[in-house]
């Protein structure tokens, strides 16, 4: 003869059937949040604005720094590729541009949007950009003692050589 159920054991398979539902509803992410450790390659270019979800977006690309750092030495683009985390957790960028053998990039510091808080994990989709220093190699110092100022990419000019940079420590930055 069968016993009936009892109304727990009857509920327990619902019950874990909430819980999982409402597990994988809470790991789900908002469609314009991004994980950085998800990111493979970031490309960053003149002229162009990052995404701004709690404050106004900025310039993708901007030099803060270094002797070549002026209005007439133009990086068009700039990518940046993940190569891992550090001992913090922060991930480690290796980014490359093209640039005429008269500059080279120095320091630089992909920044993004925090997607909930400016510590959030979570970083808002299109919001990173980069700060870089731009300096000169001795081949851009010795052309800009002779010539004034030249050396860089100048507004028009075509050509260039690559160059790549670690981001945010660079050891070789000056």
């Amino acid at each position: 003869m069968a016993r009936p159920h009892s109304s727990a054991a009857a509920a327990a398979p619902m019950v874990l059937l909430l819980a999982l539902s409402l597990s994988a509803f809470a790991d789900a992410k908002p469609k314009d949040a991004v994980d950085l450790n998800d990111v493979a390659s970031l490309t960053f270019r003149r002229g162009k604005q990052t995404a701004g979800r709690r404050s106004a977006g900025v310039p993708q690309l901007s030099c803060v720094g270094g002797d070549a750092c002026s209005s007439s030495y133009l990086v068009d683009a700039v990518q940046c590729h993940n190569t891992g985390v550090d001992d913090y957790g922060d991930v480690q960028w290796k980014c490359e541009a093209d640039l005429e053998d008269s500059v080279r990039l120095g320091e630089m510091n992909v920044n993004c949007e925090g997607f909930s808080s400016r510590t959030d994990r979570l970083k808002l989709r299109g919001s990173c950009g980069l700060e870089y220093s731009l300096h000169y190699t001795t081949k851009g110092r010795d052309r800009s003692s002779s010539y004034g100022r030249g050396g860089g990419r100048r507004r028009g000019s075509h050509g260039g050589y690559p160059h790549s940079g670690t981001s945010l420590r660079n050891p070789l930055a000056k």
